[in-house]
C-alpha cells in the first residue's frame, strides 16, 4: 500500500513540475525544453527565442532586423533565421559564432552586418540566399564552410580576410554574379568545386605570398602548378592548353565553362576523373594522349559529347 502511495505522490510531483515549466519572469516567457540535454530554459524575448546566450530562432515577420545588444547573444544556433522573411540583419558586437545554416534560404536577404567578434561560421550558413549582393567576412574567421554561399546567385562582391585558412567544398558554388575572387596568403585548403558554376567569374587572383596556391592568367593552381584547381567559368577564351606541369585536374575544375570549345591536355595528366567538365555545353574537341585514362563521368552534362583527338 505504501509503495502505491509513494508512486502516486511521485506522479503528482512530476505533473506539477511539468505544469509549472511554463512561467513568466520579468516579461520574458520561460519555457522548459525537455527535448534537449541543456538545462537552460528557453526565453522568448519579443521575436527572439534564446537559451542562455544562444539565439535559438527568430520568429518575427519584420524584414529589417537588429538583434538587440542587451540580449547578450554569443551564439546564433543552427537554422536560427532559416527561411525567414528578413531583408537586412544587424548582428551586435559580442556574437562569436554563427551556426550551420543559420541564415539558409533567406531568399530576400540583401545585406547583413557581421561584427568582428565573430570567429566561426558554419557550413551552409547563407545557402540559397538568392538576394544577397555583398558581404564582408570578419577578420578572425578561419573557415568558410562547405556550401557556405551555395546558390547565392546575386552575390557580386565578397572580401575574404587574411585569417581564413580553409574554403570548403562548394563554398561559392553557383554564385553566378561573382566576377573576381581574391585568395589571401592565409588559405591552405580549397575544397572541390569551391567556385564551380560561377558563370561570370573571369579571374581568380592569389596573393603571391600564399605558399599553397597560385594563379596563372586568372586560373587557379596549387603552388607547384601540378594540380589545376579551377578554371573560371566566365573566362572568355575559347581555346585552352593545360600547362605540362599539371598531373591532376580537380573534379569540377571546368564546370559550366560556356566559352571554351577546345582543350589540350598534356601527357603529364595520367587520368581525367569524374565531373571535370560538367556543363561545358560548347566544348567540342579535346586533345590528349592515349595513355590518359578517362572516367566515364568526365564529360557528363555535355550534349553532344566532345570529339577526342589523340596526339600520339
Amino acid at each position: 500500500m505504501k509503495s502505491k502511495i509513494h508512486h502516486f505522490t511521485f506522479l503528482v510531483l512530476l505533473f506539477c513540475v511539468g505544469f509549472n515549466a511554463f512561467t513568466r519572469d520579468n516579461g520574458i516567457d520561460l519555457v522548459t525544453d525537455f527535448t534537449t540535454e541543456s538545462a537552460e530554459p528557453l526565453a522568448v524575448h519579443g521575436d527572439f527565442v534564446l537559451r542562455g546566450a544562444a539565439l535559438v530562432s527568430y520568429t518575427g515577420k519584420s524584414t529589417n532586423v537588429v538583434i538587440p545588444a542587451n540580449l547578450g547573444v554569443r551564439l546564433i544556433l543552427d537554422d536560427a533565421f532559416a527561411h525567414s522573411p528578413v531583408v537586412t540583419v544587424v548582428i551586435p558586437e559580442g556574437v562569436q559564432e554563427l551556426g550551420y545554416g543559420a541564415f539558409a534560404s533567406c531568399e530576400h536577404l540583401t545585406s547583413i552586418t557581421i561584427p568582428n567578434s565573430v570567429t566561426k561560421m558554419g557550413a551552409k550558413i547563407f545557402l540559397e540566399c538568392s538576394s544577397l549582393i555583398s558581404i564582408t567576412i570578419p577578420n578572425g574567421v578561419t573557415i568558410i564552410g562547405d556550401k557556405a554561399f551555395d546558390d547565392c546567385i546575386s552575390l557580386a562582391s565578397i572580401i575574404i580576410p587574411n585569417s581564413v585558412t580553409t574554403i570548403g567544398d562548394g563554398a561559392f558554388f553557383g554564385c553566378r554574379n561573382l566576377t573576381v575572387i581574391f585568395i589571401p596568403s592565409s588559405v591552405i585548403t580549397i575544397g572541390d568545386s569551391a567556385f564551380a558554376y560561377c558563370n561570370k567569374l573571369s579571374e581568380i587572383r592569389v596573393d603571391d605570398r600564399n605558399t599553397y596556391y597560385s594563379s596563372v592568367n586568372g586560373i587557379l593552381f596549387n603552388k607547384s602548378k601540378t594540380e589545376l584547381v579551377q578554371y573560371p567559368s566566365g573566362m572568355e577564351s575559347t581555346v585552352y592548353v593545360i600547362p605540362n606541369t599539371v598531373t591532376t585536374i580537380r573534379s569540377g575544375a571546368f564546370s559550366s565553362c560556356d566559352y571554351i570549345t577546345s582543350i589540350t591536355i598534356p601527357v603529364s595528366v595520367i587520368a581525367i576523373g569524374s565531373y571535370v567538365f560538367p556543363g561545358c555545353r560548347n566544348l567540342r574537341t579535346i586533345s590528349l594522349s592515349r595513355k590518359t585514362k578517362i572516367d566515364r563521368y568526365a564529360f557528363i552534362y555535355i550534349d553532344p559529347a566532345p570529339v577526342i583527338h589523340y596526339y600520339d
